[in-house]
C-alpha cells in the first residue's frame, strides 16, 4: 500500500485539487450555486476524480435547476478534464461539456479562473433563460437523458457518474 504523504505530494492529486477550487470559486462568484456537495479530497487508483455537485440558480437566486461537475486527473498523466453536467428543472435531459487543460499537472497556471469561466458560460446562459433551447442543441453540447436513480446516487456520493 503507497504511503498517504506520497498520494498527497503527487503533483496529478494537487493539479486535480487545484482544479476543484477554481471550479468552484468560478461558480461561486458568479453566484450560481446553493447547497454544494463536493468530494472532500481526490480519490481512486488509475485516476485521480473529485465531483462537485449543486443546485443551479438563476440571476434573482431562485433555484432552477443542478449542476454537476467531474474532475479527472491520471495517475500517470498530466492533462486535467473537467467535465459539466447542468439541466433545468423543466428540462427532461442534461447538457454535458467537457475541457482539457492540456500540462495543467506540470503548469498549474494553465487552471485560471478567466478559461474556467468562459468554459462557465453556457451553464450561466441556461440558468439565466437567456439563450433558447433549440439554440443550444445546436450547440457542440451533449445532451444526456435524465434518469433519477442514476441522478440520485451521483448526488450520495457514491459513484462518480458513469462517464
Amino acid at each position: 500500500m503507497a504511503d498517504s504523504n506520497t498520494v498527497l505530494d503527487s503533483p496529478q492529486y494537487i493539479a486535480a485539487q487545484t482544479a476543484l477550487d477554481v471550479v468552484y470559486d468560478s461558480m461561486r462568484k458568479m453566484g450560481r450555486m446553493k447547497h454544494v456537495k463536493m468530494s472532500p479530497y481526490p480519490s481512486g487508483q488509475s485516476e485521480y476524480s473529485t465531483v462537485l455537485v449543486a443546485d443551479l440558480l438563476n440571476k434573482r437566486r431562485n433555484i432552477i435547476g443542478s449542476v454537476r461537475f467531474f474532475i479527472d486527473v491520471p495517475a500517470d498523466g498530466y492533462d486535467v478534464k473537467i467535465t459539466v453536467d447542468w439541466t433545468r428543472n423543466a428540462m427532461g435531459f442534461w447538457y454535458r461539456d467537457d475541457i482539457k487543460l492540456i500540462g495543467a499537472v506540470d503548469y498549474p497556471e494553465f487552471v485560471d479562473y478567466k478559461t474556467i469561466s468562459m468554459f462557465l458560460k453556457p451553464v450561466e446562459w441556461t440558468a439565466d433563460g437567456s439563450v433558447r433551447v433549440k439554440s443550444m442543441n445546436r450547440g457542440h453540447y451533449k445532451k444526456i437523458r435524465k434518469n433519477k436513480t442514476r441522478d440520485k446516487v451521483i448526488l450520495s456520493g457514491l459513484i462518480h457518474g458513469g462517464i
